[in-house]
């Protein structure tokens, strides 16, 4: 089995996989690069001008970038905004990061993602 992913993956599938019999290759497809500095400057103006509603992570890669983008101002700067995640896993590591998750999805997938907060904001209004 060939699993094309992020070059920074957990190895659970792939482990679990191999238990079972199966031979796989796992290839990097990608990878998740910080920002730039100039970036940080203008999140935190987006985010303090109550600029952006929701910030979605998809993968505890995504926090860690966020958090280390923002450097020791993450936690209050992002308590300002929404923040969703695609499962348990990267809601964990926002937590560690000092993160409060409000939304996470029941389907790990970006569409589960989006229809936890369609569920949300339908929630919410009604």
């Amino acid at each position: 089995m060939l699993i094309p992913r992020a070059r920074v993956a957990r190895e659970e599938l792939p482990e679990l996989l191999r238990a079972g019999g199966i031979s796989v290759d796992v290839v990097p497809a990608y990878e998740t690069r910080p920002a730039g500095g100039e970036q940080k400057a203008r999140l935190a103006k987006l985010i303090e001008d109550d600029a952006i509603d929701v910030i979605l992570f998809t993968s505890s890669s995504t926090v860690d970038s966020m958090v280390e983008l923002l450097g020791s101002d993450a936690p209050a700067l992002l308590s300002r905004v929404m923040l969703a995640s695609i499962g348990p896993i990267t809601s964990a590591a926002a937590a560690r990061r000092g993160l409060e998750v409000a939304v996470t999805a029941e389907t790990y997938t970006v569409d589960g993602l989006l229809d936890a907060l369609e569920k949300h904001y339908a929630t919410e209004l009604s």
